[in-house]
């Protein structure tokens, strides 16, 4: 009840700071500063509440978005009967991981990340201890600025949402099975070197559905696809999965999820592709 108590003020803060310019400030127990300004922002996605961004090591790490409509994930087409459905308010992106990144730079591009050089000096904290840029929390009206004491305040303090699906086959052999096709095609839409798969795993670590949604149609699209499809590895008549499903980290159980991979296709020929580390979200958005 304090906890919905405090966030009701807070946005009544938010109001009437929206009336001046003049950063304040707040400290709680947990050594956290809390810079509020009035400033104007420019969210070109009506469906998007808020933005958060969380920083490491004075860099940004992640980005959620909050919205206003929430998804549902049914990996059973709407048979509600038989499926376990996840419903989300938020994307998340992970900025170490280039997929993400990638993703974000094309669905928002009008999204500025801001790093502390854009803050005005006069409202840094001035506790010595509180020196970090940990949040920033952007509103239409209004910004929250979030300082800490730890460096790293998401990777000590926050503990893991959950682990995303994981690979269990070889990812050299993808990368040579994907360049050895893509070598012998020769089409200016190779020249697309970047795609970005979405793709659908299942608590058993089966793959039920694989599309693009990054980069231009093109033959790396197109043959990447079908390597994800076609990597099994039959075992005494049965086909034994190759992905591990994702796990959530409070319970250690297995769920369905969507999973991007980043496929790269480098000037020298070689195919990279990389996977995301962490996951914030039940559906892997």
């Amino acid at each position: 009840m304090k906890y919905l108590l405090f966030i009701y003020t807070l946005l009544l803060s938010l109001n009437a700071l929206s009336q001046n310019n003049t950063p304040t400030r707040d400290y709680n127990d947990f050594l956290e500063t809390r810079i509020f300004s009035s400033e104007k922002n420019s969210i070109k996605d009506d469906n998007i509440n808020h933005i958060d961004i969380g920083y490491s090591h004075e860099k940004a790490s992640f980005i959620k978005l909050s919205t206003k409509e929430t998804t549902v994930f049914d990996r059973k087409n709407g048979d509600t009967s038989q499926s376990f459905l996840h419903k989300e308010d938020n994307y998340y992106f992970d900025l170490n991981f280039e997929g993400d990144k990638y993703i974000l730079s094309q669905n928002y591009p009008w999204l500025h990340i801001p790093d502390i050089n854009d803050i005005n000096p006069e409202s840094l904290p001035k506790n010595d201890e509180i020196n970090y840029l940990s949040t920033i929390s952007i509103y239409r009206d209004s910004t929250i600025y979030y300082f800490t004491k730890h460096k790293d305040f998401y990777g000590k303090v926050i503990p893991l949402w959950g682990f995303p699906a994981k690979y269990l086959g070889s990812i050299e052999a993808r990368q040579q099975q994907i360049a050895k096709e893509l070598s012998v095609i020769q089409s200016d839409a190779v020249n697309d070197s970047i795609c970005v798969l979405e793709i659908i795993i299942l608590k058993n670590g089966e793959v039920t559905d694989v599309k693009s949604i990054g980069g231009k149609n093109s033959e790396l699209n197109d043959i990447a696809k079908k390597a994800i499809f076609l990597d099994k590895n039959k075992d005494f008549g049965q086909y034994k999965p190759t992905w591990r499903a994702a796990i959530m980290y409070n319970s250690g159980r297995p769920i369905d999820t969507k999973l991007k991979m980043f496929i790269k296709l480098k000037k020298d020929g070689n195919v990279e592709i990389l996977l995301p580390k962490t996951m914030r979200n039940f559906t892997g958005n």
